[in-house]
């Protein structure tokens, strides 16, 4: 059975006129965000090789099925009526809150895989099962799936559509809200923050720490020394003099060197601002559902008015994190030649006869 709700005059006005500009940005931010991510799926595509491949793709197509749920939420309302209601309501919840921890798990898994890479290159005998976990991409995102529609299996159970209704008693809105037929608004609101604290907090915060460890934790007991080829014959004579040269050693130029350095920090600093970026964006919009579950924001009138536009506010500063994706993807691969261009160059340069 829905559940009602009943507003002020005021109260209704204001959310009546929010929600009718915040149905035309959201749908403008879904229609510019589709193509921005296809081209990042395009990209993406071009380059199977990158260790990045399989994170990136399973992040890009949740994200866009998370437009897609949103975008039909949005459609409905004019197109299909016989969707309207609690069924819509069940399904966009589940699909977006699945999407959602799907791709905030995923991040984790990216940057503990490339911690891995960084500080345990040669492998380390008493973790070796974890490391060899870690390093299994496809495994850790079959178990990151499943975690995520396992632990938001709750949404489609819990929640309904709410309806609103006028001082006169006649229907004019309804919203995705507790069914409390089936569970209590205080049980509801635990369940609430331990669901942001899983989708949100736990894995950005693990995000943002391996990420700045990467950053500026000087690794020890390096298993093998990068030694270019003019220093060669200065390790060699190290050894003649009494000095203990490198057990073993990789042989570069001082270019190369130089440039895998660069290449390596920029790529540590353009995933923690990666990071860092995406925790802004999602902040606001869960700090304030949190707040409204324990302060009450819309118990009187005015604290209502204040949420309706702090919702709207924060709900499009969260859409916004859906190109942002497709960003790093171009900043990171777009000036990278794929592997049919790479071969191609090889063989230019080195013909076979």
């Amino acid at each position: 059975m829905d559940e009602e709700k009943h507003m002020s005059q005021e109260a209704l006005t204001t959310w009546m006129t929010i929600s009718r500009f915040l149905w035309w940005l959201v749908l403008f931010m879904i229609v510019t965000s589709v193509p921005v991510l296809s081209h990042a799926l395009a990209i993406m595509l071009r380059h199977r090789t990158s260790h990045y491949f399989h994170f990136l793709t399973s992040m890009i197509v949740a994200n866009l099925l998370m437009l897609f749920a949103i975008c039909l939420n949005l459609v409905s309302d004019y197109l299909f009526h016989s969707l309207k209601g609690a069924l819509m309501c069940k399904m966009t919840a589940f699909i977006t809150n699945t999407t959602a921890c799907y791709v905030n798990w995923v991040w984790v898994t990216m940057f503990a895989q490339r911690f891995v890479y960084v500080f345990f290159p040669m492998g380390h005998k008493k973790m070796q099962w974890l490391l060899s976990f870690i390093e299994d991409t496809r495994k850790l995102l079959i178990i990151t799936g499943v975690m995520a529609l396992f632990t938001q299996s709750w949404s489609p159970i819990l929640m309904t559509e709410n309806l609103i209704r006028n001082q006169g008693g006649q229907i004019v809105g309804s919203f995705c809200g507790p069914d409390t037929n089936v569970v209590s608004e205080h049980l509801f609101k635990w369940i609430a923050v331990a669901e942001s604290m899983l989708t949100y907090a736990i894995p950005f915060f693990i995000t943002v720490v391996t990420d700045m460890a990467v950053v500026g934790w000087n690794q020890r007991g390096v298993k093998f020394t990068v030694i270019s080829t003019e220093n060669m014959k200065s390790q060699t004579n190290s050894s003649n003099t009494g000095m203990t040269p490198p057990s073993s050693f990789k042989i570069q130029s001082e270019k190369s060197i130089l440039r895998c350095h660069t290449r390596r920090q920029r790529a540590m600093r353009r995933c923690l601002m990666m990071a860092t970026i995406q925790l802004l964006l999602n902040t606001p919009y869960y700090i304030l559902q949190l707040a409204d579950e324990f302060v009450a924001l819309r118990a009187t009138k005015s604290g209502y008015i204040f949420y309706l536009y702090a919702d709207a506010i924060f709900y499009l500063v969260y859409l916004v994190q859906f190109p942002m994706i497709a960003i790093y993807v171009h900043s990171q691969f777009a000036s990278e030649p794929t592997r049919m261009e790479m071969i191609k160059l090889r063989n230019v340069l080195c013909p076979v006869e």
